[in-house]
């Protein structure tokens, strides 16, 4: 049975059990300021939006005229990265839940680039959040927990593509902490959770 999300609620449910996203994990290393709210939720609706008018284009279903043109200066960025890069997208915004730690999240993107598998996450933010790799990190581990997934198509690598107007920027995450820095997060939540 596949893993089922509602994103009204942002909740992953597999069996009719809630599981954690990714996103609800790694809140406590962000430090949000409550003063900021307004942009906060302006920078969200503008990042939904391009995440939105990115999977349309690379699902072959968008409508260009929908796009306003904000939208459409950091979509021309991401269709420069899928350009130059030749990425090939194995997945493309697929809810994936881990089988063994019971946590869920939903990647931008799988992608082979030069015969590398790797899990892209998009961001529109000016600048990039550490914590960006931690997500990342508990993607690549979730996707490749699959039984689904084929060794050709395990992921090895995880990139961040920053998009802007005028281009995008790329971070490719290595750190070796960042996978039990993910588990130490899961560890709190969970006992938050309970």
């Amino acid at each position: 049975m596949p893993i089922e999300f509602d994103p009204e609620e942002h909740a992953y449910t597999l069996h009719g059990e809630r599981l954690p996203s990714v996103t609800e994990v790694i809140r406590l290393l962000y430090d949000f300021n409550p003063t900021d709210s307004v942009a906060l939720e302006q920078n969200r609706h503008f990042g939904t939006a391009v995440h939105m008018a990115t999977s349309f284009h690379d699902q072959g279903t968008l409508e260009e005229d929908t796009v306003s043109k904000p939208v459409a200066e950091f979509l021309t960025s991401w269709r420069a990265f899928a350009r130059d890069s030749q990425a090939e997208f194995i997945e493309i915004e697929r809810p994936v839940y881990h089988r063994k730690l019971m946590y869920a999240g939903t990647p931008d993107r799988v992608a082979r680039i030069e015969g590398k598998v790797w899990v892209l996450d998009l961001k529109t933010g000016a600048t990039l959040h550490p914590a960006s790799a931690i997500q990342l990190s508990a993607y690549l581990q979730a996707y490749n927990s699959s039984e689904e997934i084929s060794k050709r198509d395990m992921a090895e690598g995880r990139l961040s593509v920053q998009l802007t107007r005028k281009g995008y920027k790329l971070n490719d995450w290595r750190s070796p902490v960042d996978w039990p820095t993910f588990i130490a997060c899961l560890q709190i939540h969970n006992w938050k959770w309970k």
